[in-house]
């Protein structure tokens, strides 16, 4: 008697043979398709963080420019207010002067 390894195929056992390797194939696709979404979604998770990091920086690096240039705004606002109340006294002197 032929051991069943030496049979010939037959349509059935091809049949069989096809559904089993659609099913394999099928888990595989689904496991590759949720290994691919978990790994796009840690991509993802990690450029909003580079992303977050970033703008963090460049935030960083526009306080330290605009800390000096308010700095000095607010003296040009207190050298102006200063210049606004000489002039107001200088003009008092000069009316004075000219008897008006």
């Amino acid at each position: 008697m032929p051991d069943n390894d030496d049979r010939p195929a037959t349509k059935r056992d091809l049949d069989e043979l096809r559904i089993e390797l659609r099913t394999e194939f099928r888990e595989d696709m689904q496991l590759l398709r949720a290994d691919v979404q978990s790994d796009m979604q840690q991509l993802r998770d990690d450029l909003i963080e580079k992303m977050r990091e970033m703008q963090t920086e460049v935030l960083r690096a526009f306080y330290d420019w605009a800390r000096p240039v308010d700095s000095r705004l607010r003296t040009l606002d207190e050298l102006n207010t200063r210049f606004g109340l000489l002039e107001g006294r200088v003009t008092a002197i000069e009316k004075r002067n000219l008897g008006l």
